[in-house]
């Protein structure tokens, strides 16, 4: 429409027109609208997808995105009541500027890249609650003015609100992580382990910690909430995909996926490994159970002594 607009206008000239065209070119911002939407369905994907590390970084990041985008909305918003807002005292805030600069009429001095960045000053000073030389001439821009430090003043208690909270929670996952550790040593040195078998204990725990550990379902406390049908649908989401890898059961599929969901309940788990975890042991009891690798590398050693080979066997499952 805009577009349009501009076509009509450079044929018309009138100054009825002209307004017109100003005022779709401001409704035109009102596209900022979609980059809201598309920020609210990118924080729920990064919610499901990233550490939480990287997912605070990104909102860091999202809020400053924010910040920066609303600082630009007002300022094209006071640009916009500077040229052509209505006032009550015949005055306008970008030519009392203009004139307290250059104390003359002329203002072919100004282009439109600096009259922006005044005006992007101005608003961010508004934010933040700095100061700046701009001051609002009429009553409307006055409350303009109010409204942006009323919004500065909440603005920055939700800035620092958020950022103590983050800085909290990074502090208290450290801690207990390190509580853990010294719990570790304080046993080892009241058991009275000998050194060698300390050291490697506490830098196995210290490498633990470290790493990003994976959630099982009885991990997460949320799935307790759901209803005993939808846990089965989310349990049978999870581990059909597996299941299905062997030829019996996409048949059994196709003959009744009831019983199959009901198998995938009942006697499908997963388990997590840490590297050089050991899943069985030569001369372990066999169990009557089928292990699947979904992800990494598992190692199935054979040596003479507890199996029926000549030379040591080693094979790389994945």
């Amino acid at each position: 429409i805009g577009d349009f607009a501009s076509l009509f206008a450079k044929q018309d000239g009138s100054e009825a027109t002209n307004r017109f065209l100003r005022l779709v070119k401001f409704f035109r911002l009102l596209k900022v609208i979609r980059l809201l939407r598309l920020m609210k369905i990118l924080d729920t994907i990064l919610e499901t997808s990233l550490s939480p590390a990287l997912r605070m970084t990104t909102q860091i990041m999202q809020m400053v995105f924010a910040t920066v985008l609303t600082i630009h909305i007002i300022c094209c918003l006071w640009i916009f009541e500077g040229r052509h807002g209505p006032t009550d005292t015949g005055k306008l805030w970008l030519e009392e500027f203009q004139q307290a600069q250059i104390l003359c009429e002329d203002c072919s001095g100004y282009t439109e890249w600096y009259i922006y960045m005044v005006s992007f000053h101005w608003t961010a000073a508004q934010v933040t609650l700095g100061s700046t030389d701009v001051m609002p001439v009429n009553t409307f821009e006055r409350l303009i003015t109010i409204a942006c430090l009323i919004m500065g003043l909440l603005f920055g208690a939700s800035i620092v609100a958020f950022l103590s909270a983050q800085i909290v929670e990074v502090f208290v996952t450290r801690m207990d992580k390190m509580q853990t550790l010294d719990d570790v040593r304080r046993f080892l040195r009241q058991t009275k382990v000998n050194s060698a078998l300390a050291i490697r204990v506490t830098k196995t725990v210290r490498e633990r910690l470290l790493e990003e550990h994976t959630l099982g379902e009885d991990d997460v406390d949320g799935l307790s909430l759901l209803s005993k049908k939808l846990r089965s649908e989310l349990a049978f989401q999870i581990r059909r995909p597996h299941v299905l890898r062997h030829a019996l059961f996409r048949l059994w599929a196709q003959i009744d996926e009831v019983s199959l969901e009901e198998l995938c309940r009942e006697a499908v788990e997963f388990q997590f490994l840490f590297p050089r975890d050991v899943l069985f042991r030569p001369t372990q009891a066999a169990k009557k159970e089928i292990y699947y690798v979904v992800a990494g590398t598992l190692l199935y050693s054979q040596v003479p002594e507890t199996s029926r080979v000549s030379d040591p066997e080693d094979v790389h499952v994945t």
